[in-house]
């Protein structure tokens, strides 16, 4: 393994919430050289700087980073998002996948707003392409193209996957007038309609996709939202798929436009809204409770998706504040409202042993040194715990995920992949 070294900020031991002075004795001022252990780095693309990833996804022995759009190169050619697949340990290429990122979309300017690896032994690529109006496909074991499905405007952008399926939502072309949940074969595309509703007189709804889950009678049991387009009105199915039968539906939670498809965990469905998160039973439907973690009206909870682990919840608002709750009550266990900790779209926390990490996406209010860091927060009081800190060409931006198995974390700057070896302390000894 080789080793990387950045500047990282060390607030020491104290709690946050502590009052203390703003000299150079402020353990925030205090920054010292330290070294993160990367197992790999791997260059992207040949000569472009400006590729940006979803979240890294892990299939078997590999992890797949997606790039998110086209970019220019250094010799100015436009060159296509794609997937990159490395061995998670060695960071060698997936042989199917020896080469730049190329997925052929059309439009010069086309972007992908999702991408997911799916089927029943998660070995299908998929993007949607809102530009093209297309929902795409790949084997990850040969590289090949298997199918994929014209879209329209009626499409949600974004979509889920579990099990066999991919899940995505459409409305009455132009009009709203109903709203349809279906399901797409992960290796044929073959659509199954879920459910169909249609939408009172004069109003519009859309349907958004579910979080999923296997009950224990081995049933698989799908969660999702609806949203009234005229009106402050948001509703919560659970959907047996196996059984095709509406289980419970929870109405009208007020104010809250749903932002993903939520998190099942430990009995729980939690939603995630603009505003506003509520935790469901899942059995039931009964709402347990429910919170505004806002800085005020123009905040949002839309930027990275919450974080559920160990019976806490992490949710991140638009402000840079963070919020742990404990699931059971919805009392919050702690949170931080100081250490800036802007999220960037599509972008997601991580957990492992106790910590905490994310990226720190760029905001003007952010000291130059801070902006699109890695940052390790304490799972158990909030504080932050070190912030990478580098030259410009450096600084880790998106794809960040973390395999719980391995302690390895994955990330990207505007260069290359890296694998770090989370297992190795960076403080140890500090």
């Amino acid at each position: 393994m080789k080793k990387i070294t950045y500047l990282l900020i060390v607030l020491g031991l104290f709690s946050f919430f502590a009052c203390e002075d703003e000299g150079n004795d402020n353990p925030e001022n205090q920054s010292e050289k330290i070294e993160l252990d990367v197992v790999w780095e791997n260059t992207v693309y040949d000569d472009t700087l400006l590729a940006m990833y979803f979240p890294a996804r892990f299939t078997g022995d590999y992890v797949v980073f997606c790039s998110k759009g086209h970019y220019y190169s250094d010799q100015g050619i436009l060159v296509n998002p794609g997937f990159a697949v490395y061995h998670k340990e060695t960071g060698e290429r997936h042989p199917a996948w020896d080469h730049e990122p190329d997925i052929d979309i059309i439009e010069p300017w086309a972007y992908l707003s999702d991408f997911e690896v799916g089927g029943k032994d998660r070995d299908i690529l998929s993007i949607q392409s809102p530009v093209d109006y297309k929902f795409m496909t790949w084997d990850l074991n040969t590289g090949n193209k298997l199918w994929e499905k014209a879209l329209s405007d009626d499409y949600l952008r974004y979509f889920s996957s579990y099990g066999s399926y991919f899940f995505l939502t459409r409305r009455a072309p132009g009009t709203g007038d109903w709203a349809e949940l279906i399901a797409l074969n992960a290796k044929t595309g073959v659509e199954k309609v879920i459910l169909h509703e249609d939408a009172p007189v004069n109003e519009e709804i859309k349907f958004f996709p579910p979080s999923a889950t296997t009950l224990s009678n081995g049933d698989t049991l799908l969660v999702f939202s609806k949203r009234k387009n005229k009106g402050a009105e948001s509703f919560v199915y659970a959907f047996n798929l196996t059984a095709d039968s509406l289980v419970w539906k929870a109405d009208n939670i007020s104010g809250a436009i749903p932002a993903n498809e939520g998190i099942i965990a430990d009995g729980y469905y939690i939603f995630q809204g603009y505003h506003l998160v509520s935790c469901f039973d899942i059995q039931t439907g009964n709402l347990l409770w429910s919170d505004e973690p806002v800085a005020n009206i123009n905040d949002n909870l839309t930027g990275r998706k919450n974080l559920y682990f160990g019976g806490k919840l992490l949710v991140n608002n638009q402000y840079g504040e963070l919020f742990c709750y404990d699931v059971s009550s919805g009392a919050i266990l702690w949170e931080n409202k100081e250490s800036m900790l802007y999220p960037a779209m599509h972008e997601i926390m991580s957990y492992y042993e106790d910590r905490i990490y994310l990226y720190a996406g760029y905001n003007s209010s952010l000291p130059e040194k801070d902006r699109n860091a890695l940052r390790c927060i304490s799972a158990n009081t909030g504080e932050v715990l070190w912030t990478t800190n580098g030259p410009e060409e450096a600084r880790f931006e998106s794809g960040l995920n973390v395999d719980r198995s391995s302690g390895y974390l994955y990330i990207t700057n505007s260069i290359s992949a890296f694998c770090i070896d989370l297992n190795q302390d960076p403080l140890a000894g500090k």
